[in-house]
């Protein structure tokens, strides 16, 4: 049976879900607890958000003229730049834990609109090759966050990015 567009949905759908549950752990938690909550977050958003980067939005954009995707593109760098601040921060602060909390609503927001605005154009697609595209690059995401090779705490989401890139176009960062 060929990949559909609803597949590649419900592979996105659960990422989403598994996102805001990163985002409840790193919220409810303290301490080294929320470190390694934190790492998981990042790790999970740079490979999710660098998946529909190279899968899905370009089609989107393609589909649209334009007119969808590219305020998630925005809103997806906005967010590395986000991590990359609270990167810096005391995790137990109450400036990390504000930043957080607008980090969070902006993540939220932002899987709703691509619902929304992008998964009706995805549902649509009948391309064979672009579809299981977009199924395989999406669906690597949850093994890559195991992955042996994933970058550790210490490296910043600017640099998980890079890695993410390469892991997921298998092109050197």
């Amino acid at each position: 049976m060929p990949t559909l567009g609803s597949d590649v949905t419900k592979i996105i759908g659960t990422q989403h879900e598994q996102v805001k549950q990163a985002l409840r752990d790193v919220a409810e938690s303290s301490g080294e607890e929320r470190a390694h909550a934190f790492h998981r977050l990042r790790l999970l958003v740079a490979l999710h958000e660098t998946g529909e980067e190279v899968a899905v939005h370009p089609q989107v954009i393609a589909r649209s003229n334009g007119h969808v995707g590219n305020d998630r593109v925005t809103e997806e760098h906005e967010a590395a730049s986000t991590f990359g601040e609270l990167e810096g921060l005391d995790l137990d602060s109450d400036e990390f834990a504000d930043g957080f909390a607008e980090l969070a609503d902006d993540i939220r927001s932002h899987a709703q609109a691509e619902e929304d605005n992008e998964w009706p154009l995805v549902v649509k697609l009948d391309e064979p090759d672009v579809v299981d595209h977009m199924a395989r690059v999406m669906g690597s995401v949850p093994a890559l966050v195991d992955e042996a090779s994933a970058p550790g705490a210490d490296v910043s989401f600017d640099n998980m990015l890079s890695w993410a890139q390469s892991k997921l176009t298998g092109s050197p960062s």
